[in-house]
């Protein structure tokens, strides 16, 4: 049950770093192209999060564990 904590925290964790990074970077270049940066950050972030959990979820599967 641990590990699986773990899993999904890491998960969540690097989706949220991504947003914050991706947010700030967006804050540079918001000069730049405001929209599409924005677009970009939440974009990243989003597809990370999901990326992660699914990941989460398919080795959760694999292993035959249930949460």
């Amino acid at each position: 049950m641990r590990e699986a904590l773990d899993g999904i925290s890491l998960s969540m964790l690097v989706g949220f770093l991504v947003i914050v990074s991706t947010l700030i970077l967006a804050g540079i270049v918001h000069t730049i192209d405001t929209q599409g940066a924005w677009l970009v950050a939440i974009g990243i972030g989003f597809v990370m999060i999901v990326i992660g959990f699914a990941a989460y979820k398919i080795r959760m599967f694999l292993y035959g564990k249930t949460v």
